[in-house]
Order: structure tokens, then C-alpha cells, then sequence
């Protein structure tokens, strides 16, 4: 038969062990929460700014080359501002030859 102080470190072990527990996981809910999200949020902004960088050099090698792309322009669409970066880079590498026209530019815009 366990003696009264066997039983009191079993109960001081179990409560030591419990809150070891309870420390390390909110250890681990606080990494997740603060090295979680902003990580994620920073990259959208990254992947933002490199996909509007992508459509505006796309829109100028077009502004330069081709006609303006309606299906590159509508793809560029599917992220915010992407359309518009598509567009002032058409009309950049449009102007970009000489003896065109910002007016002349523009025009070729419209579909």
C-alpha cells in the first residue's frame, strides 16, 4: 500500500507534467499565430507586386511588338491593379517608338 507521500508526488508529478504540457503548447500556438500569418501576408504582397510587374512588362513587349492582347489583359485582371499595369505598360512600349503618339497609343487600346 503507497504511503501518503508517494501519493502526493505522484499528484505533484501529474500537475508538473500538465503544465509542461499547457507551456509547450501554448508555445506552439503562439509561433503558429505570430510566425504564421504575417509571413503569408508579406508574400501575397510579393507575389502582388512581382504578378503587376509581370502583366506591365507583358503589356510593354506587346506596346512595342503587337497589338494590344485582350486575353493577357483579362488574364492580368485576376489580380487586382494587374489589368491596369497590363495597360500603362501597352501604352509605355507604344510610345516607346518613335513618332507614336500617347493619343495614338491609347486608341490602340480599344478593342
Amino acid at each position: 500500500m503507497p504511503d501518503i507521500y508517494s501519493a502526493v508526488m505522484e499528484v505533484q508529478d501529474m500537475s508538473a507534467n500538465k503544465l509542461i504540457g499547457f507551456v509547450s503548447l501554448a508555445a506552439v500556438v503562439i509561433t503558429v499565430v505570430t510566425s504564421d500569418h504575417l509571413p503569408i501576408y508579406a508574400q501575397t504582397v510579393e507575389d502582388k507586386e512581382g504578378w503587376n510587374e509581370s502583366c506591365r512588362d507583358a503589356g510593354f513587349e506587346d506596346g512595342r511588338n503587337e497589338p494590344f492582347n485582350d486575353v493577357t489583359y483579362d488574364h492580368c485582371e485576376d489580380e487586382a491593379t494587374g489589368d491596369k499595369a497590363y495597360l500603362d505598360g501597352f501604352v509605355d512600349g507604344c510610345m516607346s517608338i518613335e513618332g507614336n503618339t500617347r493619343d495614338v497609343c491609347e486608341s490602340a487600346t480599344d478593342g
